[in-house]
């Protein structure tokens, strides 16, 4: 004998309302750039106690590094200044810079590699062009 389940308006509506809110969950969840993915399906869960899993988009986004106009100047003038001076690795011209983010710093020196105003000889000193 087969199973007869009956529908009702009342049944259908209440469909309608859970299937609409999950939609409304998935929008919200692609519009987010702002927190980690893992942690919002965590949160979603009930599982708030999640990490930041430093893979997805929003994770990889907060790691690019903001670099003003006004900071790359200073920087690069700093690196020019310091290698006229003379020829420096790349470690121990970082750690010359005193409190410059490493990640600027490369920001900068790739820049000017790439500008031809900066060059690494095969003993991996930074030399101006």
């Amino acid at each position: 004998m087969p199973i007869v389940f009956k529908l009702t308006w009342t049944i259908i509506k209440k469909r309608r309302l859970n299937f609409e809110a999950r939609i409304n969950t998935i929008i919200e969840f692609t519009k987010n750039t702002s927190n980690c993915r893992s942690q919002i399906i965590a949160a979603y869960f009930n599982s708030p106690a999640v990490k930041e899993c430093g893979i997805c988009d929003n994770c990889i986004n907060k790691k690019i590094v903001e670099l003003s106009a006004n900071e790359f100047q200073q920087i690069s003038f700093a690196i020019l200044q310091h290698i006229k001076i003379k020829s420096y690795s790349a470690l121990d011209l970082l750690k010359a810079m005193n409190g410059v983010k490493k990640e600027k710093f490369w920001k900068v020196v790739q820049y000017l590699q790439a500008e031809k105003k900066l060059q690494v000889n095969s003993e991996g000193l930074i030399l101006l062009i």
